[in-house]
């Protein structure tokens, strides 16, 4: 129950990075792939088709632009949408190096 405890600790001082994929489901796959291959343990991604309906809190903010878009989420605060693959590769690649995507 410690280890448990110590993780809820964490989460809460650095929570984990949340990608929002608002995608169609021709270039969801492609998204899913590319970010499956840039493993971190430290990353959760939603992928949401763009036509979902009734999405709430932070989900119903993050909407869907053009073919394909992310958010890139920081506890309770979302990034402008990225509506390149290569952008959103770069970005999260900054992110994890322990700075911000501008």
């Amino acid at each position: 129950s410690h280890a448990g405890m110590l993780l809820a600790l964490q989460d809460a001082l650095d929570p984990p990075t949340l990608v929002v994929l608002r995608c169609r489901e021709t270039a969801l796959m492609d998204w899913q792939a590319e970010l499956a291959g840039n493993y971190d343990p430290r990353r959760l991604v939603l992928s949401i088709p763009t036509d979902a309906a009734g999405l709430g809190g932070l989900l119903a903010r993050c909407l869907p632009r053009g073919e394909a878009c992310a958010y890139i989420c920081h506890g309770a605060r979302c990034s402008l949408p990225v509506t390149s693959l290569a952008s959103l590769v770069r970005a999260l690649e900054t992110s994890s190096a322990g700075t911000e995507p501008a």
